[in-house]
């Protein structure tokens, strides 16, 4: 076996060199690491910014819909009468639009209601209603009426909040007065809420 002839000062420069080396080597990689951990780290902050600026965005998308679904639905409860309230608001209604139209109602009824009561001024005939949620009125009005008088009459009625709906109506002309005509007993519905 041969011997090494290294002596120690040579050795312990070898060691030194190589020591040097493997700090050089764990710093570089340090550095790598480290920089390459800070654009990850900014991508990831990016990302998250983005995301919470567009989730704002949506939240506000979403709150703005369901402001209009409020209104909507607002809305859709203003063309149902309360059901505690429905003849008095018919009532006022229909004589409202009548006196701003120069008609005169003479008298009016309802249809008995899903209690079997039934409540009116003077009888006169009434209709079944077609749905559980309307009630019917029956108005008759003094003949004989302007036509246009009429005309604008309806219109209102048609047009009202709550919702008041014409489901009969017969007109027939007056020979004795120049536009105007003679109206059978009109029969409307109000749609009521629960």
């Amino acid at each position: 076996m041969s011997k090494s002839s290294m002596k120690p000062s040579a050795l312990q420069k070898l060691l030194t060199t190589i020591i040097v080396i493997a700090l050089l080597a764990s710093g570089a990689g340090f550095y790598y690491v480290q920089s390459s951990l800070s654009e990850t780290a900014t991508q990831v902050g990016k990302s998250i910014s983005e995301s919470e600026s567009s989730g704002v965005l949506n939240n506000e998308s979403l709150k703005a819909q369901v402001a209009e679904a409020s209104d909507a639905s607002k809305k859709a409860l203003a063309l149902k009468i309360e059901s505690d309230d429905y003849q008095n608001q018919i009532t006022s209604d229909v004589k409202a639009y009548a006196a701003s139209n120069n008609i005169t109602i003479s008298n009016y009824s309802f249809a008995a209601n899903s209690t079997g009561a039934e409540s009116s001024e003077t009888k006169t005939p009434t209709q079944n209603n077609s749905s559980s949620n309307a009630s019917a009125m029956t108005m008759t009005l003094s003949n004989p009426v302007n036509f246009n008088d009429l005309m604008k009459f309806l219109k209102s009625l048609e047009t009202n909040i709550p919702k008041i709906q014409i489901t009969n109506l017969k007109i027939t002309h007056d020979k004795n007065y120049k536009n105007s005509v003679s109206v059978d007993p009109i029969i409307v519905q109000g749609y009521i809420g629960g």
